[in-house]
């Protein structure tokens, strides 16, 4: 049992909370770099790989990482299953804060694709099969005197807070992970490609992880000794570092500082130094830095040529950055004893090497396997839609405005705006967009109604409103292919009588005013199934569809409506400004007969009405 005062104890502890607040950071992150469709979505799988990591790592993790070596390449698995002493409680709950950071560097690499449960089984490989292993090949032996149960460590490795064991680690695996998934749907066909959802949350998650960072790297001695303020010193300098790097190179290559580059690039010194930050000097700790920060971004060149989609940037700064830390251990720390600088650069290589040739084919070989019974990529639909929705039936203002804008989108139905509750952050865009629809309506109704006064227009004589002679001859011959057997149509044909002399005498408007007269007239007279039209000029045209003959009479229907109109029209004169005018019309009229060619009816009808002007005028004739 190793005997631990209370001021290092509650310094472990309070460094294992401050590593435990990087998760808030990772979701910061994470979320600001993605599409608001997906932000509940990496949250989620934040919140839920912690739980497995403490839960894994407390079952079996923890025991293969620093139980009793087998072989030196792993613990003995349940060996801390026993009662535990404080400092191995003390260990594990700051290591275990370690192995969910390590596990959380995958999620932001695969957000937006990645289907959530695929995500927990992939975590459950880490906490098991990945971090444990290789962290008992570097830290295994720190319950036991000598520490030779680390064989890396044995060597001369040096990895002090984890470049390697935590960064790279997470980082091999991501790239497993985005190679085998594959990139989000316009990740590449889109120039513009994907639009992170906010550079502020990103920025905040970047200091929320910054402050963890202290912990991480502060706690790693596992006391409160004097080394703790230069190890702090150089975090913050490494960071801070990489912030100039990317910066300076930002500004060189695309002439202004590119944020996501520089936020980053922050991230990228800091895994640079937590491998040597409690063995170099600040000088050396702002190189380290300063390297690291361009690391990231050409790293990240480098994935976006080979088109691996890493969602936020985390395979440049954890993999790419990690690596660099740990051999620049050799370059800037004085070796073990019995090390040369050379040789010393080769431990390292080797420690870089073991890990990605460990981690990299096994994960890959993982990915293989379980991909033909578990899902890892969502389907299309899924990523359009949004993991939010789909993967967690997520309820937000802007979801419920998502979804009705959605539904109108489908449907085509556009009548009615969207509602949004005016305390919501969604309401100013809800407010936006239904006075674009409101727009789009108004127009929409002066259109229609243009359109339909165009048709009517179109269909009908301007002074009598009486269907024209086109839509007039259109609905006679629909009228014709409707009759039922036994079912005929009476077709009428009417002409002013002296027309000519009511204008040349009185002038055109009241021409005009005695044709409307006898439009009037022929209105109050028709019936059911009775349809007028203008012929041209002043004559008129009317079908109707009739049954039997009239028995009272012996004429048709049609006969009957004739001398009714010319009855109507003879005996009521037209009266303009005091002025009598008498009016009369003739009417031929006609049946149409089956098997006949609707011009011939008209045709009939026609002669009907030219005898009846040559007989005299003011009558009916029927043929």
């Amino acid at each position: 049992m190793i005997e631990m005062n209370q001021i290092d104890m509650v310094w472990i502890l309070f460094c294992s909370c401050m590593v435990l607040f990087m998760q808030a950071g990772f979701s910061c992150l994470e979320a600001g770099l993605i599409r608001a469709k997906n932000t509940i979505n990496v949250v989620i799988k934040n919140t839920v790989d912690f739980a497995i990591s403490v839960v894994g790592f407390a079952l079996i993790g923890f025991s293969v990482m620093f139980g009793p070596t087998l072989g030196g390449w792993i613990g003995e698995p349940l060996s801390f299953m026993r009662s535990l002493d404080s400092y191995a409680y003390l260990v594990f709950i700051f290591q275990a804060m370690f192995c969910a950071t390590a596990t959380t560097i995958l999620s932001g690499a695969v957000a937006e694709r990645m289907s959530f449960y695929g995500y927990c089984f992939v975590a459950l490989f880490m906490v098991l099969l990945v971090y444990p292993v290789v962290g008992h090949w570097v830290w295994g032996g720190l319950f036991y005197s000598g520490g030779n149960q680390a064989w890396l460590t044995g060597m001369g490795f040096h990895d002090f807070a984890g470049s390697t064991v935590v960064h790279s680690v997470g980082g091999w695996v991501a790239l497993a992970a985005i190679i085998h998934i594959g990139p989000r749907i316009g990740r590449y066909e889109d120039e513009r490609g994907i639009e992170p959802n906010s550079v502020t949350l990103t920025s905040l998650g970047v200091f929320l992880l910054w402050f963890g960072w202290l912990g991480f790297n502060g706690g790693s001695t596992l006391a409160a000794s004097d080394r703790v303020p230069i190890i702090v010193t150089n975090t913050i300098v490494g960071g801070v570092f990489g912030i100039v790097s990317t910066l300076l190179l930002t500004r060189i290559r695309y002439g202004k500082p590119r944020a996501l580059d520089i936020l980053n690039g922050s991230l990228g010194g800091l895994v640079a130094v937590t491998a040597n930050c409690d063995a170099v000097l600040p000088w050396m700790a702002a190189l380290i830095g300063f390297v690291g920060g361009l690391v990231v971004v050409y790293a990240g060149s480098l994935l976006e040529r080979l088109k691996f989609d890493d969602a936020v940037g985390a395979i440049p700064v954890h993999l790419g950055a990690g690596i660099w830390g740990t051999l620049a251990v050799a370059l800037f720390v004085t070796p073990p004893d019995g090390l040369s600088v050379l040789s010393f650069l080769g431990v390292q290589l080797l420690g870089v090497v073991v890990v990605a040739a460990y981690v990299f084919p096994l994960a890959m070989l993982f990915f293989y396997i379980t991909g033909k019974f578990v899902t890892y990529r969502v389907s299309s639909q899924a990523e359009i839609v949004g993991l939010n929705i789909i993967e967690h039936d997520a309820q937000t203002s802007t979801l419920d405005l998502i979804r009705q804008m959605s539904y109108q989108a489908s449907s085509g139905n556009f009548s009615k705006p969207v509602t949004v509750d005016a305390q919501t952050e969604a309401h100013h865009i809800a407010t936006f967009y239904n006075a674009v629809l409101d727009r789009v309506n108004t127009e929409e109704r002066d259109k229609n109604e243009a359109l339909k006064q165009a048709t009517w227009l179109a269909e009908h004589d301007p002074l009598t409103d009486c269907l024209n002679r086109r839509t007039w001859y259109e609905a006679f011959c629909g009228e014709l292919d409707q009759l039922r057997p036994g079912q005929c149509c009476g077709v009428a044909m009417l002409d002013i009588d002296h027309f000519k002399k009511v204008n040349d005498t009185y002038g055109h408007i009241v021409g005009d005013a005695a044709i409307l007269h006898v439009v009037r007239k022929i209105c109050e007279q028709l019936t059911t199934g009775a349809t007028l039209g203008r012929f041209g000029g002043e004559e008129f045209v009317i079908f109707l569809a009739q049954g039997d003959i009239d028995e009272s009479s012996k004429a048709s229907p049609i006969v009957v409506l004739a001398e009714k109109i010319r009855y109507s029209i003879a005996e009521n004169p037209l009266n303009h400004n005091g002025q009598v005018i008498p009016l009369a019309v003739s009417i031929g009229v006609t049946t149409h007969r089956t098997g006949e060619q609707p011009e011939e009816t008209l045709n009939r009808s026609d002669q009907a009405l030219y005898e009846a002007k040559e007989s005299g005028r003011n009558r009916v004739c029927s043929h």
